[in-house]
């Protein structure tokens, strides 16, 4: 009996035993276990913190972001802009020719047609129509397949809307379509010269659909830390019949300058939101070198609108060069790609900083026989080219290189 009431009290003595053990051990995982947890949350509390202050970092910067974007959007706002990337970073180098057209009338068209570019241009001209940052071509005909020719006119000029991919072959960067064939094939012809032009992503100046959209289209171009502007304006017909109309309030056409008050305002808009505008007018009398008085008053007045360079075409023939209050004029460029006669031409490079102009220079070249060439400079026709537009030009000289520089006037 006693035997058994000792065994009965050693176990109740072990079970107590294993229950303390059970009990100390339950509360020390339980303690651990509150610990782990603890530090968990602690960790995650941390992570989440840590997440948002990123995540408002982030978001300000952001912000910050959006905000400098739309400051930089603000200032080219309703502005037409490009970007480009000079080939040189100490200026930049504006191209210039004369009268282009694509129309299948005379032979330069007709070569390209047969035989591409190498048919209408010769090496030496593809390379020099290149080598600038900005080439500006006057494009004298209209992009359609519609429209009724102005017969009266005597030459009408249109080319197929696909003929536009020449422009970029060429290596021209933007046009001008405020001239006397513009207009060719009426409103029809021409909406359809502004939507090829769109079309192909050339940009153009001179004309639009209205009024409004014909003056505010001035072209800028954002290169070298530069903002240079494109303005262009059309004083021909100068008398009745006017076959090519100025664009209204409420119809299509170019930006009209028999007077200059149109452009004037133009070219004070753009003088606000560039370094360096250029005016590009068509002007003059048809296959007359002289200089009338009507295209000075323009100029001059252009200028003291704040023009910093005027380059002109519409004669037909090389026109001499003047300077006003130091702007150089360079009153007509001539045919480039136009004839099937033999016609003097060139190509005029100037090279521009925030200063204004480093230096202009006329590379001479002819049309011949349908083909635009580049004359060397040992040629008799370089020389000749060179002595011309010297005897031609008011207050300007052009050296051998044909470099151009101002002069005193000759008494």
């Amino acid at each position: 009996m006693k035997t058994t009431k000792k065994i009965i009290i050693g176990f109740v003595i072990a079970v107590i035993y294993v229950l303390l053990v059970m009990g100390i051990v339950y509360g020390v995982f339980g303690v651990y276990k509150d610990y782990k947890q603890n530090v968990e949350q602690s960790k995650t509390k941390e992570v989440t913190t840590t997440k948002e202050i990123t995540t408002e970092k982030t978001t300000t910067k952001n912000v910050q972001a959006k905000e400098e974007k739309t400051t930089e959007e603000t200032e080219d706002e309703g502005l037409i802009v490009i970007d480009k990337k000079a080939k040189n970073n100490e200026y930049v180098s504006l191209s210039f020719a004369g009268d282009v057209s694509f129309a299948n009338d005379y032979l330069p068209a007709q070569h390209y047609t047969n035989g591409g570019i190498d048919a209408a241009f010769s090496k030496e001209v593809q390379k020099t129509m290149r080598d600038g940052d900005i080439f500006l071509v006057n494009n004298e005909f209209c992009y359609s397949e519609r429209g009724t020719a102005q017969t009266a006119k005597g030459y009408c000029f249109r080319a197929k809307p696909e003929t536009v991919k020449r422009l970029s072959e060429m290596g021209v960067d933007i046009v001008s379509i405020a001239n006397n064939h513009a207009y060719d094939y009426g409103e029809e012809g021409f909406l359809d010269t502004i939507k090829t032009l769109d079309d192909a992503g050339m940009p153009y100046v001179g004309g639009g659909k209205d009024i409004d959209d014909a003056t505010s289209h001035i072209v800028y171009f954002k290169i070298n830390d530069m903002k240079i502007a494109y303005i262009a304006g059309c004083q021909i017909e100068r008398d009745p019949p006017i076959f090519t109309k100025e664009a209204t309030k409420d119809s299509a056409g170019v930006v009209r300058c028999f007077e200059p008050e149109v452009v004037c305002e133009m070219i004070k808009e753009a003088k606000k939101h560039s370094d360096f505008v250029v005016v590009y007018p068509h002007w003059g009398t048809e296959k007359d070198m002289s200089i009338q008085k009507d295209q000075q008053a323009l100029a001059y007045a252009f200028i003291d609108a704040g023009a910093d360079i005027i380059v002109g075409g519409h004669s037909h023939r090389l026109q001499g060069v003047e300077y006003y209050k130091n702007v150089p004029i360079f009153y007509s460029m001539s045919n480039f790609s136009f004839s099937s006669k033999v016609i003097d031409t060139c190509i005029l490079n100037v090279q521009v900083d925030k200063d204004g102009i480093r230096q202009a220079k006329y590379i001479p070249c002819m049309e011949n026989s349908g083909k635009t060439i580049q004359c060397e400079q040992v040629s008799n026709d370089y020389q000749r080219i060179i002595s011309t537009l010297n005897k031609i030009s008011a207050n300007a000289a052009i050296d051998e290189e044909g470099v151009v520089s101002f002069k005193e006037r000759d008494k």
